[in-house]
């Protein structure tokens, strides 16, 4: 899945052209996207269609699935409003593409009824979670404090945000039927195996293909 790549990427029309490219030589890429509540619920639903257009555009028959990242820790939203909003999103989008594939990508600070309700209302798959907000992760008494302070804020990954999404994850479980893909703070194969011990229907691995590829290729052929 291609999430954005930093905060600085080109956006959905030169995304869906390179994930495009990417699935004519033979990858299986499932778009990330963002719906953008800041701008109000009606204009995030009305952009997440305008880019599922350029998806299907780029990508063809390549296009069956799209992740929902309602967990964007770099922007302050009001939670109870970002699951009303979320929710609103999944049923315009179901509505207007019922066949498309849906994966909402959730906080350790949605409520697991959030999730419930996702999975009412037609999503097909629970992704936890996304990183999680430094706050919860470095306390603001924390001495010293988090070097994101400094820039306003943002997302832990990697080891120190493991136990969080673990805990999370595993009240998660019990709650809901679709498939759940569990993910953050994999550092190694231990964390992969805890994930799937927990009833992970997939693990997901982000900052260790970064920081060390070679160890999460290995994992990959493992499993």
């Amino acid at each position: 899945m291609l999430n954005a790549y930093g905060l600085t990427n080109k956006g959905v029309e030169a995304c869906a052209a390179q994930i495009g490219a990417a699935c004519r030589e033979g990858f299986q890429v499932i778009p990330n996207y963002w719906p953008e509540f800041t701008k109000g619920a009606e204009i995030a639903v009305q952009q997440t269609l305008e880019a599922i257009a350029l998806y299907r555009r780029h990508l063809g028959e390549a296009f069956w699935a799209l992740e929902l990242n309602f967990s964007c820790p770099n922007v302050q939203e009001d939670i109870s409003c970002n699951v009303t909003d979320g929710l609103a999103c999944v049923r315009a989008l179901k509505t207007a593409h019922p066949d498309l594939f849906l994966i909402a990508k959730l906080s350790v600070v949605h409520p697991y009824e959030f999730a419930q309700e996702l999975e009412r209302a037609g999503v097909g798959a629970l992704h936890a979670v996304n990183t999680i907000p430094y706050e919860l992760v470095f306390p603001p008494d924390r001495h010293p404090p988090s070097p994101l302070v400094e820039v306003g804020g943002g997302g832990v990954s990697g080891g120190p945000a493991f136990q969080q999404a673990y805990e999370y994850n595993k009240g998660l479980r019990p709650l809901v039927r679709v498939p759940l893909i569990m993910g953050c703070g994999v550092t190694g194969e231990e964390e992969v195996q805890r994930y799937l011990d927990l009833g992970a229907d997939a693990v997901s691995i982000c900052t260790l293909v970064l920081c060390r590829p070679a160890e999460a290729e290995n994992i990959l052929v493992s499993y």
